[in-house]
């Protein structure tokens, strides 16, 4: 593996990544290093000058679940939660990971290194955000918990350790990926819609989207909850067009290309679609 002079350090637990980021000026946390990789081009991955490997700090690769929530260790491999089953999971966050790349590949990447980007939001982040999971973000001296949706990369003494996700059950979950399959490229995004019925009534409705731009937005999901059902076509008309005012007023990391006008026909035709499951 070709590096540009890069020294990579072995933590063996928290306590030596701790003691690491202390002490090694702007050091890189690595796990399979896929999302370095695929940032890369030809056959050589050049890693970080100063990096920390995490694969054998077994704190971080622990998966615990309980009645309200599922946690996985920012060392989880995608293939170590796919290996839970799809009952184990929410639907959109297991079919998000089966999208992503190869065995091989998902054998090697891991929950935390798959949330970490931030030009690109990778294919786990919009399941994630509906879902509203939350990191917790750790240091020598603190660790505490943020929605998925504050999350900002943590400063040189701090890192993800855990993600929460809550189990909740829906009535209707959609995942769709487009772009490429199996590859990230500028084009690539990931679309979940999730809504919960009781008597012909929405009592709960999310809507994410995420790639080289990002879309959720309560105010806009809670112009629907409530709503009586079926749907009627004068409401998703309304709701199709509230959407494209959000788009342009909430998005964010914009792309930069043709990308953009792309993405955004893509999320509105999956809206509509996904808005006529409710009909």
């Amino acid at each position: 593996m070709k590096t540009r002079k890069a020294t990579v350090y072995q933590a063996k637990n928290l306590n030596d990544l701790y003691y690491i980021l202390r002490n090694i000026p702007s050091v890189s946390i690595v796990g399979g290093c896929t999302r370095i990789a695929k940032e890369q081009t030809g056959t050589d991955i050049l890693l970080p000058e100063a990096a920390v490997s995490i694969r054998a700090v077994q704190e971080l690769k622990q998966i615990t679940k309980t009645e309200r929530y599922i946690e996985f260790g920012a060392g989880v491999t995608l293939s170590q939660i796919l290996d839970l089953g799809e009952k184990n999971l929410p639907a959109v966050l297991f079919e998000g990971i089966e999208t992503i790349a190869t065995p091989a590949i998902r054998n090697m990447g891991t929950i935390g290194g798959n949330v970490t980007g931030q030009a690109m939001r990778m294919t786990t982040y919009a399941p994630l955000l509906a879902l509203d999971a939350k990191l917790e973000i750790r240091g020598a001296a603190e660790s505490y918990m943020i929605p998925i949706a504050q999350y900002s990369i943590p400063g040189q003494n701090t890192f993800i350790s855990r993600i929460r996700v809550p189990t909740d059950e829906w009535d209707v979950a959609v995942f769709r990926r487009v772009g490429c399959t199996h590859y990230i490229n500028e084009k690539t995004a990931s679309f979940v819609f999730l809504a919960k019925t009781e008597k012909n009534i929405l009592t709960n409705f999310r809507v994410a989207f995420a790639g080289n731009f990002v879309f959720r937005s309560r105010q806009y999901e809670n112009m629907l909850i409530g709503s009586s059902l079926p749907l009627s076509l004068r409401w998703i008309n309304f709701m199709m067009e509230k959407a494209a005012e959000y788009l342009l007023s909430e998005s964010v990391l914009y792309p930069t290309g043709d990308s953009y006008p792309v993405l955004k026909s893509q999320f509105l035709n999956l809206l509509r679609e996904s808005f006529g499951i409710l009909t």
